[in-house]
C-alpha cells in the first residue's frame, strides 16, 4: 500500500481552516500561506499584541482608579478588586508567553509548523477539516454572546463597557491559544490514526517505517505540548478561577431578595463556557492519547498471532515493552485530560458552597 507524507499545504490548510487563519488576524500565529514562519507576520503580531496590550492596560487602570467616582460597588469590594487583578494578570501572561514564543523564540514555532507539514495523514474528510473549526466558531460565538447579553440586561457606563470589550477580547486571546494547540494536536492525532490503518493493511510489510515513524509522531507531541505549556498553565488556572466566581456572582443574583433571573442567567453562561473551553481542549489531548496507544494495541495484536517474526521480533517486542505513550503535562503540575475537568469541577463544587453559606447573609 502506497503511503507517503503530504507534501502540499493545501491539504493541512484544510485541516487548519478556521482555526489558524484567526489566530494570524489576531496576532496569535505567524505563518505563510505555505505554512512557513513569516516575518512579515511576526512583526505584524509584534505590534498588533503590543497595542492591544498597552489598550487593556490604560483601561483597566481607567476602570480601577475612577471606581470610587462612578461609585462602583462591585470593583471597590477588595475581595473583587483581588479576583479582577487576578484574571486580568493570567490574560496577560498567556498572550505574554505566547507573543514570546512565536517573536523572539521563532525557531520553536517554525519547528512546530514543520512538524505539521511533515506529518503524515490520511484521507481529508469534512471530519477532519471542520474537527477544530467549528469548535473556534462555536466558542467565539459563545463568548461574545456572553459578553454582550450582560450590558443589554444592566447597561453599564461607558468606561465599565470599554472594560468589557477588552476582558472579551483577552478570553478570546485565550480561547484562540488553546484551539490553535488543539488543531495542531489534531494533525499528529490523524497522523498517529493514519499509521495504525496503514498498520491493519500492510501488517509487517512496513513494520519498522511505522514504528519509526510512531516513536517521530510522539517526540512531535511532546514538543507542541512544551511549546504551549505554559501558556495553557495560565488558561487553566484562569479558567478554573472564571468558573467558580461567573457561577458564584450568578447564584447570588439568583438568592437575593428580589431575583434578577436574566442578568443571574448570563452570568452562569459564562460559567458554562468554561467548562466548554476544558472540554474542548481535554478531548483533543484524549483522542490523541487513544490513536497514539491504538497503534501499540494493533502492533500487540498482529505480532501475537503472526508466525513470520524471526526477523523482527526483538525490535518489535522491545519496543512494545517500552511502553511508547503520549502524555500531556502542563509544565508538570498537572495533566491536561478528563480527569482533570472532574477535579476543577468537583474542587470548585466545594468552594461554591463554603462562599454561598459564608455570603448568604449579607446578600
Amino acid at each position: 500500500m502506497k503511503w507517503s507524507p503530504a507534501n502540499t499545504s493545501g491539504k493541512f490548510m484544510c485541516i487548519l481552516r478556521i482555526t489558524f487563519p484567526i489566530s494570524r488576524l489576531m496576532g496569535l500565529a505567524p505563518y505563510s500561506n505555505d505554512l512557513d514562519y513569516s516575518g512579515f507576520w511576526a512583526a505584524y503580531s509584534l505590534i498588533f499584541c503590543s497595542l492591544i496590550f498597552i489598550t487593556v492596560v490604560i483601561v483597566n487602570y481607567n476602570y480601577i482608579s475612577t471606581g470610587e467616582e462612578r461609585h462602583d460597588e462591585w470593583i471597590l469590594n477588595p475581595y473583587n478588586l483581588k479576583l479582577y487583578l487576578a484574571q486580568i494578570h493570567l490574560q496577560g501572561f498567556a498572550l505574554g508567553m505566547h507573543l514570546f514564543k512565536i517573536t523572539i523564540r521563532d525557531k520553536e514555532f517554525a519547528q512546530v509548523l514543520k512538524f505539521i507539514k511533515e506529518t503524515f495523514v490520511g484521507p481529508i474528510t469534512i471530519s477532519i477539516i471542520f474537527s477544530s473549526g467549528s469548535s473556534t466558531i462555536l466558542g467565539l460565538c459563545w463568548l461574545f454572546e456572553c459578553y454582550m447579553s450582560w450590558p443589554i440586561v444592566d447597561p453599564p457606563d461607558p468606561t465599565t463597557m470599554w472594560t468589557f470589550f477588552t476582558a472579551m477580547y483577552g478570553d478570546m486571546v485565550c480561547f484562540v491559544i488553546v484551539m490553535q494547540f488543539c488543531a495542531t494536536i489534531s494533525v499528529l492525532k490523524f497522523g498517529f490514526a493514519h499509521i495504525t490503518y496503514v498498520l491493519k493493511r500492510t501488517r509487517f510489510k512496513y513494520v519498522r517505517k511505522l514504528i519509526l515513524r510512531h516513536s517521530s509522531l510522539i517526540h512531535r507531541t511532546k514538543y507542541v505540548n512544551q511549546f504551549y505549556s505554559k501558556q495553557l498553565v495560565a488558561i487553566i488556572t484562569l479558567t478554573a478561577l472564571n468558573y467558580v466566581s461567573w457561577a458564584f456572582f450568578g447564584l447570588q443574583d439568583f438568592m437575593r431578595s428580589s431575583p434578577q433571573l436574566i442578568l443571574g442567567l448570563s452570568k452562569l453562561q459564562q460559567a458554562f463556557y468554561q467548562l466548554y473551553l476544558l472540554l474542548c481542549l481535554c478531548r483533543c489531548c484524549d483522542a490523541t492519547i487513544i490513536e497514539a496507544d491504538t497503534f501499540c494495541k494493533e502492533l500487540f495484536r498482529l505480532t501475537w498471532k503472526s508466525k513470520y517474526l524471526h526477523t523482527d521480533y526483538d525490535s518489535i517486542n522491545l519496543y512494545l515493552s517500552m511502553r511508547p505513550s503520549v502524555s500531556f503535562p502542563a509544565s508538570g503540575f498537572f495533566n491536561i485530560g478528563f480527569p482533570l475537568i472532574t477535579s476543577i469541577v468537583t474542587a470548585a463544587s466545594t468552594y461554591l458552597v463554603i462562599i454561598i453559606q459564608f455570603s448568604t447573609s449579607k446578600i
